[in-house]
Parts: structure tokens; C-alpha cells; sequence
């Protein structure tokens, strides 16, 4: 199922691209990425997932020789499942990075709430320009997007963030309806008021964005 994030980003990609940029990048150059794409992902909803993710799948994959690395993952694992602070994930997004450069360690760094990336605020910016400045990064993927995907970002999009927990919150509390047979987001049976609201904050018009963003977001696009 095609889901797009809270930036709108693929979702898909954006865990591919926490995966690369954790794993497969210059750890001594990668933490400000992937510190980005960690909480791309944690903040669009999908805590349990991101978190499943890494402790459950990417570490262990990846890091299996480290038994230090993997004792300590496992003990953060358990009190993020307490606590569900997000510092932890940005505390096992840098000893991820540092215990590549130095995997014997035998100690770990705690995070600080420093390293957590602030919200971007767009509040000052009319919608359709927000994904320009929340948008930092391009996603890592091997395959292009195809011409379906791009129909979807453009004129779409609405629809294709039912999944996501943020997304599906807004649309909700607005007064918005998925319309699973035509794949729409109806605001026929809500205040006139609140349907203007949501799209004088939400409506970041992905048809009218420059061709940076949709390959920022979907991936490079081998048709256009």
C-alpha cells in the first residue's frame, strides 16, 4: 500500500533511506541525514514501527558481531518500550553511526534533547511552498518512480496518507471522509469553515512543485 509521510515523503522510502544512510553511508558524515530520516519516520506516526525497525530487524542484520552494541540496543529497546522517549532514538541513531567507526566500543553516548531535530515550522509559509523547506533530503532508492506513482503524489496524494497516523489526524479532525471506491478525500459533510481551514494549512499541492521535490520525495522520475 502506497503511504505518504508527514512531509510527504514515500514512505517506503524514507525506511530505505534510514536504512542506507545508517549502514551503507560515511558514518563519520551521515548523522545529521539520518538523525533526519529517523524522525521522518518516528514523527509521521509510526513509533512502534520505526523503533521495530531498527532494534528488531536493522541491528541485529547488520550488527551482529558487535555484542556490546547489540546488549546496549536491547536495553534501550525495553526502556524506550517504558518511556517511549524519542531521545532514545536519536541515542541509538549516533552509537549506530560511532560503534561503525569504532566497533569494538565498549562504552555508548546518551543522546541529549539537542540531538532530537526540531519541528521545521512552516506556519509563516503559504502551504504549497511548505514541502520546499521541509524537504531536505532526497529519498535513496534504486528504482524510479514510474508514472503511476507520480499520478498519485499529483493528484493523489490526500488519499495516499490514510495510513499515516499524522495525516489521517489532520484529515479527521477536519472533518474530512476517505472515499475508499474513488480514492478521494471528501469535505462534502463538514462546516464550510473547517474545509477552508484544512486547506489554508495542509493543502501542499504536490501537482504545482518543482521537479526537486518529486524526486525528493518519490524518487528520480525517468519520465520527466
Amino acid at each position: 500500500m502506497i503511504c505518504f509521510t508527514k512531509s510527504l515523503y514515500l514512505k517506503s522510502g524514507v525506511r530505505d533511506s534510514l536504512e542506507y544512510t545508517l549502514f551503507h553511508q560515511d558514518p563519520k558524515t551521515a548523522l545529521q541525514e539520518a538523525l533526519f530520516w529517523a524522525f521522518e519516520y518516528y514523527e509521521s506516526g509510526f513509533q512502534d514501527e520505526c523503533m521495530d525497525y531498527l532494534t528488531g530487524c536493522c541491528i541485529p542484520f547488520y550488527m551482529s558481531h558487535c555484542e556490546g552494541f547489540i546488549k546496549f540496543v536491547q536495553k534501550k529497546g525495553k526502556e524506550w518500550k517504558k518511556t517511549r522517549d524519542s531521545i532514545i532514538l536519536a541515542t541509538l541513531v549516533k552509537n549506530i553511526l560511532s560503534t561503525r567507526i569504532h566497533p569494538n566500543a565498549k562504552r555508548f553516548v546518551c543522546a541529549k534533547l539537542d540531538d532530537v531535530p526540531k519541528q521545521i515550522d512552516v506556519s509563516d509559509l503559504k502551504p504549497r511552498l511548505a514541502l520546499q523547506r521541509l524537504c531536505k533530503y532526497k529519498i535513496h532508492t534504486s528504482m524510479p518512480a514510474d508514472e503511476s506513482l507520480l499520478d498519485i503524489f499529483r493528484n493523489d496524494w490526500l488519499y495516499y496518507t490514510k495510513q499515516c497516523p499524522v495525516w489521517n489526524k489532520r484529515i479527521l479532525d477536519f472533518g474530512g471522509t476517505y472515499l475508499d471506491n474513488v480514492k478521494k478525500v471528501s469535505y462534502e459533510n463538514t462546516d464550510e469553515k473547517k474545509e477552508e481551514l484544512f486547506f489554508d494549512t495542509y493543502w501542499y499541492d504536490p501537482d504545482e512543485q518543482p521537479l526537486e521535490i518529486y524526486e525528493k520525495c518519490i524518487g528520480y522520475i525517468s519520465t520527466l
